[in-house]
């Protein structure tokens, strides 16, 4: 599959980190995971008795649980244990999951070992320092900085992150399982090996005995054979089991089987399972082949983490983290940049998401180019890599090994790529920036490249056009961040990155080598600045999840068409493994519901009916998971255009003018407009106003700096100020016209018009302005003073999909509360709601994002007093709460907000921010006030 790893004069060093497979039998292993003692001490040694000794939880980082531990010290963790007597007539192990970043362990005052290396498992045979009984201190102190913090993306805290677990077994015993599959035809062979060592002080005999199960618990092979071994000799045993017509596992189909070693020796057993899949991955030319099927990896980039636990999460949370990600189509991660826990990989592979297992080696570039060159660096580079191979190696999701993040090529990752082929060469190996180093590219099997379509680089997407070998792209279509100001403004940017995705996807699967591309990010970090996922670090569900799972959908629909009998549809399988009538399918309408029975092979289409009844109106069409999530979810309605706008009439207008001000009385209410500075005051006639203030040009700039969120007190004022009004003129038919310009100092920037005309029962408001100097705008439009009491939203629009989610800022049609509650930060958001739900002081996120390509949008309080403001499905509207007022941004143009200079999404999207002078900016709203009569 690989280059050859041997063309190199780079050594690769015996690097086994020597896993002892951890037996089944409850009663030869214990959790040490819970309750610690902790105390900052010495480096050298943990401090005494008369230390400030505390608890702390273990797995967890001491930053979490409101600790310090000063530079040059080490947080020490302390534990007192039983050990059973009958433990020690064999071998007892420590296993520690990981621990950041510089490790040493004592048992009973005996140092065993130490450990650098921040994400990665180690382990200890500790039996000679141990005692039968509950007299066995058990110490672990921890260092933040060594030389695997110097090559990690550094943690921003230290300790035990991962689980601790003390086991025994046998003095004959188990000290490696590897289990790898070949496919042939309608074969498989699973070779199952294993490594025996016998640390008995005489000579043994022992049997060991193999055995494969099906998904179904059934036995399929088995194989045994016995094996003699000297004292202290180690040897390795093997068992190929043929299998006919194998279930395998892919990532539609995630069947897993189960693998059993057993060994016995004079009554003695030690017998571990893994849970394995009967699959192969390759690489065939530039195609990436999971069981001989070329295969397209729809995917995001994951780092585990939490807001309480940082890089330590609860195992059942990471479970739920892995299920929402396969809920959103996901069927790939790359764990930048470091490897997750081996709970959040065991349930990739209960779940059918293919991992590209990234070892935690990040940015050896700029000022740490050299380090990947020093060989001083060059053994917890390669051990790091290798202690994860060995830790994941049997997992069937794990197909993917990935050297490094956004590094410089070195002589330490040639080392770090023969280690890791010499461990394992089932596996293709890729290199974060391979593409750009010709050294990398030899070593690798995939290419590499971050940030198609978005940046002009010395890699543009076109370069892979006839590329011969697969690319993956796992970092593209990076989600908003670095614009807190813009999405303090707009939270709806968040719901218009559809854009963006839809156009990095459809530019990247066009390409014939592509393997598949990865979002930055699935998930925020733990720190708040970098506030990039798709779900965010409180687990909410941000609008681009949704859009995710929409784009990465497998299953699609087209031409909808109501007839006398339902509705027809067109059902697209665009699945790689799984049939159609693998899923289920249901609709719903009018309280009825029903299953529909589809069978199309994979990219095959077939036409279905939904036997909805003849006066519904709406219908819903499911595709549902094995799994229990809805793999797409499809709204249908019989009047596909919303509803009919109340016509409007003729305004019978009355006008007055004194010199304060000029007032006409329409069918549509009372329009009032000073007559010094231009405030406009609509009503209606029997009530209070409910637009009262300055109209404004809104002509807000793109984000000219970096910054992120929360930004809730620095929203971007687009309105062009200062406004000079002069003139205000009115004439018979009700029409008044607001002169003036926009002046900064005696610079005139735009000069000309609003004009408000009674037609019936609304008020038509425009905006005609010239532009005198060249201008960056993200957003045109208008923006209007509103009662401040007007807090609840409706709106009918065109949307991007059939089906959303309830609680979804881009849905169709909906109603959002300004919020009673105001938060001034993001620790003060009511995390009860959702993410929609949550508010800053200027409003709920729902009630301040943009709608786009409005036909109504409805502003009103409690009484239902308010306007309504009649589109045509191009203009956008935006809400926001003041202390004064609700203001509101009608808006003609309203591009993608920015990013750093690699996230050019303006020029992805064919947007041009800048609009020269000499252009005239114009608007126009129709307005509606509704009143105590309505």
């Amino acid at each position: 599959m690989a280059p050859d790893a041997t063309a190199t004069d780079i050594e690769t060093t015996d690097r086994d980190p020597g896993f002892v497979p951890r037996p089944i039998d409850n009663n030869a292993r214990r959790s040490l995971n819970g309750h610690w003692a902790f105390a900052p001490g010495p480096a050298d040694s943990p401090p005494g008795e008369a230390a400030d000794w505390r608890r702390h939880e273990v797995p967890n980082q001491w930053n979490t649980q409101g600790y310090e531990v000063p530079d040059g010290s080490r947080g020490w963790y302390r534990r007192t244990v039983t050990v059973p007597p009958s433990w020690l007539e064999g071998r007892v192990f420590l296993r520690v999951g990981a621990a950041y970043s510089d490790a040493v362990v004592r048992v009973n005052n005996e140092t065993i070992g130490s450990h650098v290396g921040g994400y990665t498992p180690f382990e200890f045979d500790v039996t000679e320092a141990l005692n039968p009984g509950d007299s066995n201190v058990i110490t672990v102190g921890v260092a933040e900085a060594s030389r695997a913090d110097d090559i990690s993306q550094a943690s921003p805290g230290a300790g035990i992150v991962r689980g601790v677990s003390l086991f025994a077994v046998p003095a004959c015993h188990l000290t490696d399982v590897d289990v790898r599959t070949t496919l042939d035809d309608e074969t498989a062979t699973v070779t199952i090996a294993a490594t025996v060592r016998n640390a008995n002080e005489s000579g043994t005999d022992a049997t060991w005995h193999m055995s494969l199960s099906g998904p179904d618990g059934e036995t399929i092979r088995t194989s045994e054979d016995r094996v003699s071994l000297e004292p202290g000799e180690s040897c390795d045993v093997q068992a190929a089991l043929d299998v006919t017509d194998p279930v395998t596992w892919d990532p539609e189909r995630p069947r897993l089987h189960d693998i059993s070693v057993s060994l016995h020796e004079e009554g003695e057993c030690h017998k571990v399972t893994e849970r394995v899949g009967l699959r192969e991955v390759t690489v065939e030319g530039n195609q990436l082949l999971v069981n001989g099927e070329s295969i397209t990896l729809r995917g995001v980039n994951w780092r585990e983490s939490d807001a309480e636990g940082g890089i330590a999460v609860p195992e059942a949370a990471t479970r739920r983290d892995a299920e929402a990600l396969r809920a959103a189509n996901v069927n790939y991660v790359r764990t930048g940049h470091h490897p997750p826990s081996e709970a959040f990989v065991e349930a990739c592979d209960e779940l059918g998401i293919i991992v590209e297992m990234e070892a935690p080696i990040a940015f050896l570039r700029f000022e740490n180019e050299h380090l990947a060159d020093d060989p001083a660096y060059r053994d917890v580079l390669c051990r790091q890599a290798v202690e994860i191979v060995a830790r994941d190696k049997n997992h069937p999701s794990v197909c993917i090994w990935s050297l490094a993040n956004e590094s410089d090529w070195g002589e330490n990752f040639q080392a770090v790529a023969n280690a890791v082929r010499a461990a394992d060469p089932t596996r293709p190996v890729t290199f974060n920036w391979g593409m750009y180093l010709d050294d990398a590219e030899e070593a690798v099997d995939i290419a590499n490249h971050h940030y198609p379509a978005l940046r002009d680089s010395k890699v543009d997407t076109e370069d892979f056009r006839d590329f011969d070998r697969p690319v993956l792209f796992d970092e593209f279509a990076h989600t908003y961040c670095y614009d807190g100001r813009e999405l303090a403004t707009d939270p709806g940017l968040r719901d218009d990155y559809v854009r963006v995705l839809e156009a990095c996807w459809d530019e990247v699967t066009d390409l014939d080598a592509c393997a598949g591309a990865a979002i930055w990010a699935g998930l925020d970090h733990h720190t708040p600045e970098f506030r990039w996922g798709v779900i965010d670090r409180h687990r909410c569900e941000r609008p681009e999840y949704w859009h995710v799972k929409k784009v990465y959908a497998p299953v699609t629909v087209s031409d909808p068409t109501w007839g006398p009998e339902g509705l027809t549809v067109t059902v697209h399988n665009g699945a790689t493994f799984a049939d159609l009538a693998e899923r289920t399918l249901t609709w719903s309408a009018d309280g009825e519901e029903g299953a529909i029975d589809a069978t199309a092979a994979p990219g095959e289409s077939i036409q279905v009916s939904l036997p909805v009844p003849e006066t519904a109106e709406d219908a819903t069409l499911r595709v549902l998971h094995p799994a229990g999530f809805a793999v797409n979810v499809f709204d249908f309605h019989r009047d596909p255009d919303p509803a009919p706008v109340k016509p409007i009439g003729d305004a019978n207008p009355t006008v007055s003018r004194t010199d304060a001000e000029v007032t006409v009385r329409t069918e549509a209410g009372t329009l009032s407009v000073d007559r010094r500075g231009g405030a406009v005051t609509i009503a209606p006639l029997d009530g209070e106003p409910v637009v009262s203030g300055l109209f404004a040009v809104i002509a807000t700039p793109p984000q000219d700096d970096v910054s992120v969120p929360p930004a809730y007190g620095r929203p971007m004022n687009g309105r062009l100020s200062p406004w000079r009004c002069e003139d205000v003129t009115a004439t018979e038919d009700g029409a008044v016209e607001i002169a003036g310009g926009y002046y900064y100092d005696t610079i005139n920037v735009a000069s000309g018009q609003f004009r408000v005309e009674p037609e019936g029962d609304a008020f038509v408001i425009s905006s005609e302005f010239e532009l005198h100097e060249d201008r960056e705008m993200r957003e045109l439009g208008i923006s209007l003073s509103l009662s401040p009491a007007l807090d609840t939203l409706s709106w009918t629009r065109d949307a991007r999909w059939r089906g959303y989610p309830e609680d979804h800022v881009g849905r169709p049609r909906g109603t959002a509360h300004a919020a009673t509650e105001r938060a001034t930060d993001a620790s003060d958001l009511d995390r009860t709601r959702s993410w929609a739900g949550s508010a800053s002081e200027r409003g709920t996120r729902d009630f301040r994002s943009t709608k786009r390509n409005v036909h109504v949008a409805r502003l009103t309080d409690s009484d239902g007093r308010g306007v309504e403001i009649l589109g045509d499905g191009e203009s956008h509207v935006r809400f926001a709460a003041d202390d004064d007022a609700t203001r509101v941004a009608v808006l003609n143009r309203s591009l993608a907000g920015v990013g750093l200079e690699l996230l050019d999404r303006h020029a992805l999207l064919d947007e041009d921010p800048t609009v020269p002078a000499g252009t005239t900016l114009s608007e126009s709203v129709t307005l509606r006030v509704h009143g105590q009569s309505d």
